[in-house]
């Protein structure tokens, strides 16, 4: 068996125009941890974690205008930003899994893998996308995330759980 685990503190600024203000790519604090175990001479089981403070992010408000009858648009416009990464979103964690077998069948090494990435489905916001005011009814995590009276955070969500599946042949 091997295993890893590490853990970062970090921070990363920027000063642009006057302002000093967090880096796009700061994470406070990072925890990574590895694991591999080799059941059988042909066959390892493996998983991986990562866990981490959420991301700056510039808010900009959106409103969707009507058009010429007064209906909502699909469209958006922008209406106001706020300081530069003065936000930050909710923490990130993901959960992978790693199934690896091989053999040999005469001289040809064969094998096959199955990892499943984000094992427990978390719902990561990991992608800004800007803000409504004003806020739909019923917002739901983590696409739409409340942020005060009448407005909501839009969020790209990071990969789903997701299986991924392989062969591999050499000779």
């Amino acid at each position: 068996m091997t295993a890893s685990v590490s853990y970062t503190l970090a921070r990363s600024m920027v000063t642009a125009k006057g302002f000093t203000f967090p880096s796009s790519a700061d994470r406070r604090h990072v925890v990574d941890a590895t694991m591999m175990l080799r059941a059988t001479p042909g066959f390892r089981i493996g998983a991986a974690m990562t866990a981490g403070t959420g991301s700056p992010f510039s808010r900009f408000t959106l409103v969707i205008p009507n058009d010429s009858l007064g209906r909502p648009t699909t469209d958006t416009l922008a209406k106001r930003l706020e300081m530069p990464n003065a936000l930050r979103t909710g923490g990130y964690a993901a959960l992978d899994l790693l199934f690896d077998w091989e053999g040999n069948a005469g001289r040809t090494r064969i094998g096959a893998f199955l990892q499943i990435r984000n094992v427990l489905n978390r719902e990561n916001a990991v992608t800004y996308t800007g803000s409504l005011d004003p806020c739909p009814s019923q917002p739901s995590p983590p696409t739409l995330v409340g942020a005060g009276p009448g407005v909501c955070d839009r969020f790209d969500r990071g990969v789903p759980l997701l299986p991924l599946a392989g062969v591999r042949i050499a000779f």
